[in-house]
């Protein structure tokens, strides 16, 4: 793939992408620029803006654009990732966290075992979220927007649900304590909030749960896991 813009000086700056597994990576530096998601392109803005000045001759500028001068003064959305909370999560559980963190920024994904957090505006302490759509809204389903943020509900939960009795409404109730503060949280910030479960029955469940404990503010997605390499069918 070829990228072309002028300079300011009116000449041609060229930026060359190679596609490797579906991601788009500049010729010169390596770093990712886009990449195909269920047939689409996409391209993130901040990452062409920096390939784009790596390929500048000594001595050459941008052509200023109004898109660029907007995006100087655009607030970062998404705190700086780090080391998630400590919370015992099993293989599988960080397994499926990666699969929501390439879900929610499938060009540059944050690293296994980091989350983002904001602070509870009722108790001043940190809230933790597995994720936040950092460059664009979820490009599958489009019904999350630049800055809002995510959580990844992995296999592990289904054979509580399945029990039903206590150990349903203790998994429930787990929920119930972490969605409010999450949601509070990332409502005081004018975000939303996105649950990706792994398990069907127990998205709908939490779905129903959710609705009769105004906490259907919350959007609840279904979202298979990948099937990883050696893993038996």
């Amino acid at each position: 793939m070829r990228l072309k813009t002028k300079a300011a000086d009116g000449s041609d700056i060229v930026v060359g992408a190679q596609n490797r597994g579906g991601v788009y990576r500049d010729i010169r530096t390596g770093e990712p620029i886009g990449r195909d998601l269920d047939g689409q392109l996409y391209l993130d803005f901040d990452a062409v803006q920096a390939a784009i000045h790596a390929g500048l001759a000594s001595g050459q500028r941008t052509a200023p654009t109004a898109h660029s001068e907007r995006d100087e003064d655009e607030p970062k959305l998404c705190p700086a990732p780090g080391p998630d909370t400590p919370h015992g999560a099993s293989e599988r559980a960080m397994d499926y966290e990666e699969d929501v963190h390439a879900r929610v920024n499938p060009l540059a994904p944050i690293p296994r075992g980091f989350g983002v957090n904001m602070i509870d505006p009722l108790t001043g302490t940190p809230v933790y979220y597995d994720d936040c759509f950092r460059y664009a809204g979820d490009l599958v389903d489009g019904d999350m927007k630049k800055g809002d943020l995510a959580e990844a509900k992995g296999l592990g939960y289904e054979w509580r649900f399945k029990a039903g009795g206590d150990k349903k409404e203790e998994a429930l109730e787990e929920f119930k304590d972490q969605a409010t503060k999450q949601l509070r949280t990332a409502e005081s910030k004018g975000r939303g909030l996105k649950w990706y479960f792994a398990d069907p029955d127990v998205a709908n469940a939490v779905r129903e749960f959710f609705g009769k404990n105004d906490l259907d503010e919350i959007v609840i997605s279904i979202m298979p896991p990948r099937k990883r390499k050696n893993e038996r069918p």
